[in-house]
């Protein structure tokens, strides 16, 4: 008989939902489910989630405490399955490049591609400031 597996979606499921059916699940589903777990609750928690992701830390009794910190709640909380949304970084204009060159004579222009790729907010933030003293 092949064991089965647990999708993490049903543990949290149990953890919040199905409390009587969450003491049947076994260590190695809570093992399996541990990483996404806490990783969700790491959003919310973060300090007690960076406790419980230490290696030595049992990763089953990680998740046993999660379901006790919430055994009174019969929902899943309105931040648990959110999603983050990226912010689209605006792309830097021609003329504010050529504002940023202006003021910054040392820096040869061929090596704008790589300023902009690794440093595109510190050269957003000195723009502005820049922008301040043009006419």
């Amino acid at each position: 008989m092949t064991e089965r597996k647990i999708d993490f979606t049903v543990v949290v499921d149990y953890i919040f939902k199905n409390k009587n059916k969450y003491l049947e699940l076994s260590d190695a589903d809570k093992e399996i489910a541990f990483f996404m777990i806490n990783r969700k609750f790491s959003a919310y928690y973060p300090s007690d989630a960076k406790k419980l992701n230490y290696k030595i830390v049992n990763r089953a009794s990680a998740i046993d405490i999660w379901f006790k910190a919430f055994k009174k709640t019969n929902d899943i909380p309105f931040w648990y399955w959110t999603k983050v949304e990226k912010k689209e970084s605006k792309k830097i204009s021609k003329s504010d490049i050529d504002i940023f060159l202006k003021y910054n004579k040392d820096i040869n222009p061929r090596y704008l591609d790589f300023i902009i790729n690794f440093y595109e907010e510190d050269m957003k933030t000195e723009i502005k400031k820049l922008k301040k003293y043009e006419i």
